[in-house]
């Protein structure tokens, strides 16, 4: 897990219905953040990668209507954790992932890549202007 932060979440209470896991999820960064664990965690996992895993990513509208609703992120909610990832975190290309394990070196504080599973057609209409957006790499697994 990577903490992102209580503001991550924010854009999600702009929402008309916000459920009871949303609000958990805020106020558990809030503590996080309020006790320090999110530094604690980033000093314990320095030298380390963190990959971001990601399925879906739709409008909050059509989210509705899909199936598989908890493997899908509305948009809003990934341009709030891609925003706060780029701000905050060393998003690195497969490449630069690739290079560090062959060399055997140490990966930058707050190293993270981001990666989604099946490669459906809305990681390129909804997700990548996101990325772009941010210039976060990622990589996108295609099924055959």
């Amino acid at each position: 897990m990577i903490p992102l932060g209580a503001h991550t979440y924010a854009p999600l209470l702009e929402r008309p219905s916000v459920g009871l896991r949303t609000h958990a999820k805020i106020v558990v960064a809030h503590v996080s953040d309020a006790l320090g664990v999110t530094r604690a965690w980033e000093s314990l996992t320095a030298g380390s990668l963190v990959i971001l895993t990601y399925h879906r990513v739709l409008p909050s509208d059509r989210k509705r209507t899909t199936t598989s609703q908890p493997m899908i992120l509305p948009v809003e909610a990934f341009e709030s954790q891609m925003r706060e990832l780029a701000r905050r975190y060393r998003a690195m290309s497969l490449e630069e992932v690739q290079e560090h394990f062959r060399s055997g070196s140490p990966f930058p504080r707050r190293a993270v890549h981001v990666t989604f599973d099946d490669g459906y057609a809305d990681n390129y209409e909804h997700a990548t202007p996101v990325l772009e957006r941010y210039a976060i790499p990622a990589t996108f697994f295609l099924t055959t």
